[in-house]
């Protein structure tokens, strides 16, 4: 029979990409946009959203090392040693069995997670910033004079709200136009959850970093729907509704600016349902839990699982924040991971 809390959880993130997503950010762009339009409480913003990104990341951290880890070596052992296992196997490759026994392969698989999603996102970053070369070796070529407003990848990490505030300013002060709305909310974009700029809907390069994206929620619902115990399951979901929250939000005031509302409409549709997909395949892995080939299958995607909860929480979101200019003080921004940390340590002892 299948999970209750599973088919509750795939409910709860789809109920968040869409209310996260798409419905506040479209109802409340007007009132958010009048917040950008002065430094001061644009800052105000931004460090609220930094803080909460780094309690999210202890939070996430925690969730990996404390929870899914130790869960996924488990399930690693269990498949290892099933009953199921026939005793002429055993024997006759006893000392292959011994040997992959002792090695760590939940760790070695969890490692191949973290790698795996490095890799694709290099590849996507690649493919964008190729892109985004060509474009700008082409207007400079057409007039030397004219430079982006909105800084690339490779002068800046990002082109922050406050930095937009102050450019309004001084354009101000030398009796200059300002600069538009539309630039000044781009700096809400992609770039801050999967670390490269977006300028819209309609390039196949920027789907292709949605893509990026969705493949980080797949295999967060893949970790929901491979669990076993009801315990961890709404341990895991508390720590990826935080987490998605932010990004969605986030996600749909770029998309909301930046975009139709035809494509902004189905693209948070469409990365509402990413995250409910993988717990539903979590679940069908699952679903034959006396057959080893199954449990082994659910074994190593934990494992692999483990690795991509490690990359959102370290590369994501904790060295993101800490290289940003968002916030400048780094130690209160380590107190608010250690808080996330310890957070999820306290709920962790008094499930147990």
């Amino acid at each position: 029979m299948v999970s209750t809390a599973k088919l509750s959880s795939a409910g709860i993130l789809f109920a968040i990409g869409i209310i996260s997503g798409l419905a506040i950010p479209f109802l409340s762009i007007q009132c958010l946009m009048k917040r950008y339009k002065t430094a001061a409480s644009d800052t105000v913003f931004r460090n609220m959203l930094a803080m909460l990104n780094c309690f999210t990341g202890g939070v996430f951290l925690a969730t990996s090392l404390l929870a899914l880890l130790p869960e996924a070596h488990t399930q690693m052992n269990l498949a290892l040693n099933s009953p199921n296992t026939s005793m002429d196997t055993m024997l006759k490759h006893g000392r292959e069995h011994m040997k992959i026994m002792s090695y760590p392969m939940s760790e070695l698989l969890t490692g191949c997670g973290f790698l795996l999603i490095l890799f694709i996102e290099s590849i996507a970053v690649m493919c964008h910033q190729n892109r985004h070369r060509g474009h700008d070796e082409l207007l400079s070529t057409a007039s030397p004079e004219i430079k982006p407003i909105v800084a690339t990848d490779d002068d800046c990490h990002g082109f922050t709200l406050y930095q937009a505030a102050k450019a309004d300013k001084m354009q101000n002060n030398q009796g200059m136009p300002n600069v538009s709305t539309e630039r000044i909310s781009d700096a809400l974009t992609i770039e801050e959850a999967t670390g490269v700029s977006s300028e819209g809907m309609t390039n196949l390069h920027n789907i292709v970093l949605l893509v990026a994206l969705s493949i980080h929620m797949v295999f967060d619902g893949l970790e929901v729907g491979l669990l076993q115990r009801d315990e961890d399951v709404w341990s895991v979901l508390s720590a990826l509704s935080l987490h998605n929250i932010l990004i969605f939000f986030r996600m749909g005031i770029t998309l909301c600016e930046s975009t139709s509302t035809r494509n902004f409409i189905t693209a948070m549709i469409y990365m509402s349902l990413v995250s409910p997909i993988g717990v539903g395949l979590g679940i069908l892995v699952t679903s034959d839990g006396e057959n080893v080939v199954m449990e082994t299958i659910s074994a190593v995607l934990q494992s692999i699982a483990v690795g991509t909860f490690l990359y959102v929480a370290i590369f994501e979101i904790i060295m993101k924040e800490f290289q940003t200019v968002s916030y400048d003080n780094r130690v209160v921004k380590a107190v608010a991971v250690i808080i996330g940390y310890l957070t999820l340590c306290v709920v962790m002892y008094v499930m147990a």
